[in-house]
């Protein structure tokens, strides 16, 4: 905002001084220019604060496995601006798909053999756990010369697991070609919501930049919290799986809608409104307690004090400890 005062204010100056002083027009321009120059300069860094707004990813990045979350994080990627078509290559059985992505995204490089994203700076590892060793054995990152970028968001594999698929000692990462990520992402980034929890490997010299690529990937498709690798197994329980959780309370609660009455639309539509009124209240109030929110919808011998106190008796907070555990 300073740079746009700025740069009006200049802009107001060069114009005046170009009807008043044709003789100073040049010098006008030149010192319009300098303020329009610096004021991009700041937005831009203004803009690169927010998350993937101004990050552009180098490089090549490729996507081996082409199902719903890697279409949601190539969707996501190219409509940020965080990589451009050509910078992508995706890998997947399914044929067609991978027209899909070509159509739909101008991605002309895929291929049905995942060997091809070999020639990738990132490759994102986005097929099912069961898959994944074939995969990396397929890929043989440890013959490579130039390190990469391994990402994976295959759910229950450890960094570990991935660097001896990949032929490399959990004790020495110079061994092998691939630094490895994990990420934990879930299905509302299909519509930009998601949240990803990652962790990188600590203590080599690229962590920080390998940070900054995950951040900018899936930052593309919503929010990103960094995290220890023994925390992915709670991210998994509590984001990775949660939307079903939430879709279950969804449910229930328009049915209890509909046995008392309303229609079946009316029911959904206002327990699926009062999820996201909640949930925006919990994440725009976040210095105040949750325990607090809910009181502030509890008055004394109320409605939903009662209701509340039904859900306690229902074991309704211990179901949620168990489905968290259970995942």
């Amino acid at each position: 905002r300073h740079w746009r005062a700025r740069l009006d204010e200049a802009s107001t100056r060069g114009v005046c001084a170009v009807v008043s002083a044709r003789k100073r027009r040049a010098s006008s321009v030149v010192r319009v220019r300098c303020w329009v120059s610096q004021a991009s300069a700041e937005s831009a860094r203004n803009d690169e604060s927010d998350g993937y707004a101004g990050a552009m990813v180098p490089g090549r990045v490729a996507f081996v496995g082409g199902g719903h979350m890697a279409s949601a994080l190539l969707h996501g990627m190219v409509a940020k601006g965080v990589v451009r078509s050509d910078q992508l290559c995706v890998c997947d059985r399914n044929a067609h798909k991978l027209e899909a992505f070509r159509s739909k995204l101008g991605i002309e490089n895929v291929s049905t053999d995942c060997v091809a994203a070999r020639e990738s700076d990132i490759i994102v590892l986005a097929v099912k756990p069961k898959a994944a060793g074939g995969v990396l054995q397929q890929l043989e990152l440890g013959k490579m010369r130039e390190q990469k970028l391994l990402i994976s968001v295959c759910a229950g594999l450890s960094m570990a697991s991935i660097q001896t698929l990949c032929g490399q000692s959990e004790n020495d990462a110079s061994t092998c070609a691939a630094r490895v990520c994990r990420a934990m992402p879930n299905t509302p980034a299909l519509v930009g919501a998601g949240a990803t929890g990652f962790c990188v490997q600590s203590g080599l010299p690229h962590s920080g930049w390998d940070e900054a690529q995950v951040r900018a990937i899936f930052g593309a498709v919503g929010s990103v919290y960094k995290v220890d690798e023994a925390a992915l197994d709670a991210v998994t329980g509590v984001s990775g799986s949660g939307p079903a959780y939430v879709y279950m309370f969804i449910e229930a609660l328009a049915d209890a809608g509909v046995l008392h009455g309303l229609s079946r639309a009316d029911a959904r539509g206002l327990a699926t409104d009062v999820v996201l009124g909640a949930a925006r209240m919990a994440r725009e109030h976040g210095d105040v307690h949750l325990a607090e929110l809910r009181n502030r919808v509890e008055s004394p011998g109320g409605t939903t004090i009662a209701a509340s106190c039904a859900l306690e008796a229902s074991g309704f907070r211990a179901s949620v400890h168990a489905a968290v555990a259970a995942a």
